[in-house]
């Protein structure tokens, strides 16, 4: 996992002893629930390796609640097995401390690919564009379809795709992360029902904001906001004037066309996204996969070469300094 840009210096830690050990982690980024560090283990083969540690605040580990969504965050991830999603490798307990130890993803979030072209004054190729959202819906299908140990429908909704949330690397794979907000689609009804947990401002659907039902056609909604935001190059949060008119213009179904912004954009390729924002869930999409087969016969998408050497060039600052 690659947290999203941090102030301070990023370096590798010194290695640790024993098979599973963590070296002492090097702090890159916390929120409102965790802090996430890298830092360097030795793997049960015995070889070193770079992973990316999500820890939960101290504060909260004392809370019951916050420890049960913690620990479904990592039981629900660690049924999805998928190139999409980020893999937790390993779930630590130690007294209060809750550790999520995950794959280490060299790239950057689609948040911070977004800053680096609007500070150019550019749009994201389009073939990227598909490449980076068939990649997220590939990864949201896996995650629609997780079974339980029994085989049992799990049921997951993520509820929180946003450009924070989606981290491309430089091997041209798009990855999904923070399934911290899913365990309420999962298990949680009435808070579903209620609204509660409804995810990130600006990142939302219709029925995330009238207490609706909440199945996988909302991650479809939210995918169809990315895939608004990339085509156009700009944040939907930009273009209205505070979050109440935003909703407004959820609800209703009357968000800014992308053609203001793009007047040569495939018909095909809007469509797509149209379909994909469609205010009932029933006219969206039956499934992530069917949206990445209509999104990548609209536009074909580029190759994981081809989009891994655009994610190095255009971001190679950030990389550079958490390799230094």
């Amino acid at each position: 996992m690659a947290p999203p840009q941090s102030p301070h210096p990023v370096g590798v830690p010194q290695d640790a002893p024993g098979d599973s050990s963590l070296g002492a982690p090097v702090e890159l980024d916390a929120g409102g629930m965790a802090r996430v560090s890298l830092a360097r283990r030795r793997s049960p083969s015995g070889a070193l390796e770079v992973v990316a540690i999500k820890e939960m605040h101290a504060h909260l580990a004392r809370e019951r609640d916050a420890r049960a969504r913690f620990r479904d965050e990592a039981r629900i991830t660690r049924r999805i097995h998928h190139r999409n999603v980020v893999r937790v490798l390993d779930v630590l307990e130690e007294r209060a401390r809750l550790r999520i130890v995950m794959e280490y993803v060299h790239g950057v979030s689609l948040s911070q690919l977004a800053r680096r072209l609007a500070a150019r004054g550019e749009r994201m190729p389009r073939r990227h564009v598909t490449a980076i959202l068939c990649g997220v819906l590939d990864g949201l299908h896996a995650a629609h379809e997780a079974r339980g140990e029994r085989g049992e429908e799990l049921g997951v909704v993520h509820r929180d795709v946003t450009p924070r949330n989606v981290l491309v690397g430089t091997d041209g794979v798009p990855r999904l992360i923070d399934f911290g907000i899913a365990r309420a689609a999962m298990r949680d009804a009435p808070a579903t029902r209620t609204g509660a947990l409804r995810g990130t401002p600006y990142y939302v659907s219709p029925e995330q904001l009238v207490g609706g039902p909440i199945r996988r056609q909302t991650d479809l909604y939210l995918a169809g906001l990315l895939l608004w935001e990339m085509l156009s190059g700009r944040k939907l949060s930009r273009e209205v004037h505070n979050e109440a008119q935003f909703m407004v213009l959820v609800s209703s179904g009357r968000l800014p066309p992308v053609r203001t912004y793009v007047r040569d954009l495939e018909e095909a390729l809007e469509k797509v996204l149209w379909r994909a924002m469609e205010t009932r869930g029933e006219d969206r999409f039956a499934t992530a996969a069917e949206m990445s087969a209509a999104l990548a016969a609209a536009l074909p998408p580029s190759t994981p070469a081809e989009l891994g050497a655009w994610v190095e060039a255009l971001a190679a600052p950030d990389l550079a300094r958490r390799a230094a």
